[in-house]
């Protein structure tokens, strides 16, 4: 997943820009790429460093400065990067991603959610396949929070943005579980419903989201329970 990305990046450096100052910070930012190619991730950094102090709004550089330090297991240092290249950039979308990896590795899993939904909302087609890697990892780590309803009902909303209708209804069963009162879960598990060989029970579902005052089911059942 990242070499794919990385070298999407070397092709993007062709067309930069070739004034003195910022030539020299490609040279860097090129340098930093060869080692990273070599799975030198620490010279790679170095590299990066140096093609930032030249050129502090370099985008990519940030970017690709933040994958190095992923495999360097550096995650609050690559969330840095990635922030400064959503900051530069706040419709890159592979940022988002890549920083939602790494607030997983930290635990930070809501975190993690928020920014793979911001990704896919940012590039729907390049997201689904790029963050349901991310989506996956969380999915693994997950456990260490079984408890917490609204994690399983935000992934549930994440699954759902990328099609996963079957793995979004598991994810909002369990939030209900977990918390019976849950409207918001039987009201998007009523909505997945409908796109599945259970859409006979998404009323069920719109009816106990609208006892429980969720006025969206209101709509639902008019819509779809006639």
């Amino acid at each position: 997943m990242k070499t794919v990305a990385i070298l999407f990046m070397l092709l993007l450096a062709n067309g930069t820009t070739t004034d003195c100052f910022a030539q020299s910070a490609l040279e860097y930012y090129n340098s930093g790429n060869v080692k990273y190619s070599h799975q030198d991730y620490k010279g790679a950094v170095v590299d990066y460093d140096k093609a930032i102090e030249l050129k502090p709004d370099y985008v990519d550089a940030y970017y690709n400065r933040g994958i190095a330090k992923d495999y360097l297991q550096d995650y609050k240092g690559a969330i840095d990067d990635y922030s400064k290249a959503i900051n530069l950039n706040p419709k890159y979308a592979a940022a988002y991603c890549n920083r939602g990896i790494a607030k997983n590795y930290l635990h930070d899993y809501k975190g993690g959610i928020a920014d793979y939904s911001k990704a896919i909302e940012i590039n729907p087609r390049y997201a689904v396949d790029y963050c349901s890697k991310g989506i996956s990892e969380f999915s693994k780590t997950l456990k260490i929070d079984s408890l917490d309803a609204e994690l399983y009902f935000n992934r549930g909303l994440t699954r759902s943005k990328v099609g996963d209708s079957k793995g979004a209804i598991a994810d909002f069963t369990k939030a209900i579980e977990i918390n019976p009162a849950f409207a918001a879960a039987y009201y998007n598990r009523g909505i997945e419903k409908l796109h599945t060989p259970q859409k006979s029970e998404s009323c069920t579902d719109f009816k106990k989201a609208n006892d429980l005052g969720y006025k969206p089911a209101q709509t639902a059942l008019k819509k779809y329970c006639k």
